[in-house]
């Protein structure tokens, strides 16, 4: 029943935030400005999806769900969407790179 806000990272730099369902172990796929604006939608996530058929950039999410973990995946910036690794254990059972521990770089 936990959740945590996460950030979505595009060359180092924060673009974005979510909400990660710790319970279930995925990304709600709504990306915002600001972590307030996560706390604002808290577990009242939109079902956001990417609409405008644009090729997704591929990014590094970091939840700070448990001791903090990240992975890689893809997101619609213009859509503000994450639409890939939303659930980074079952990425890693097709084949993608194991979630690693702690904040990018650090």
């Amino acid at each position: 029943m936990s959740h945590a806000v996460g950030e979505v990272i595009l060359d180092g730099d924060i673009v974005g935030y979510f909400e990660y369902d710790g319970t279930n172990d995925c990304v709600l796929p709504a990306i915002w400005e600001t972590a307030d604006e996560v706390d604002d939608h808290w577990r009242n996530q939109p079902d956001r999806q990417c609409t405008c058929e644009r090729e997704p950039t591929a990014v590094l999410i970091w939840s700070s769900y448990g001791k903090g973990f990240h992975w890689p995946c893809t997101a619609c910036l213009e859509c503000k969407a994450i639409v890939s690794g939303l659930a980074p254990y079952e990425e890693f059972e097709r084949g993608s790179e194991w979630p690693k521990c702690g904040y990018p770089g650090a």
